[in-house]
């Protein structure tokens, strides 16, 4: 066997292991949030301009049975069960992350804000208003509030 063909078969091997599975990952949260590389057209500019290897964000919202979905803006603002959510990544891959030392009632209240946009169109224009939503702006207003927090700095892209 040549080495360029090993060389797949343990990249292979090695997505195949660490695919996202719901059983694989840790116990998760009301407002947890979860990152993945989505497949998208819009995919590369999404990762130069932001230049992380991330695409898309949503919140983890778990229903009565604690069974996880997903609030996220890809038009319309929905929910979607987790599993569902996993397979539109690339690879599989995806990253759990949590706030520290929130209250269950500003979760709460920022799940409640995130609903307030359930089924506003997606804005590819990312022009963060609150006609059409995309999926950081989605989790920016659903937290800005509740949590007092204030998140990087706002640029003006020049056209």
């Amino acid at each position: 066997m040549s080495k360029k063909l090993l060389f797949y078969i343990a990249i292979y091997g090695y997505l195949r292991i660490t695919y996202a599975s719901i059983d694989r990952l840790p116990v998760l949260k009301n407002g947890d949030l979860v990152f993945q590389t989505i497949k998208s057209s819009q995919t590369l500019a999404i990762m130069l301009a932001s230049k992380s290897p991330y695409t898309h964000v949503s919140i983890i919202k778990l229903d009565l049975e604690n069974n996880p979905y997903v609030v996220e803006a890809v038009g319309p603002v929905r929910e979607v069960a987790l599993e569902d959510w996993i397979e539109q990544g690339v690879a599989g891959r995806i990253t759990v992350m949590r706030f520290k030392e929130t209250g269950v009632d500003k979760i709460e209240a920022s799940l409640l804000k995130a609903e307030e946009y359930y089924g506003r169109p997606y804005d590819f224009f990312f022009l963060f208003d609150k006609d059409r939503i995309y999926c950081s702006e989605l989790v920016y207003y659903a937290f800005r509030k509740a949590l007092a927090l204030i998140w990087g700095r706002f640029k003006r892209s020049r056209i």
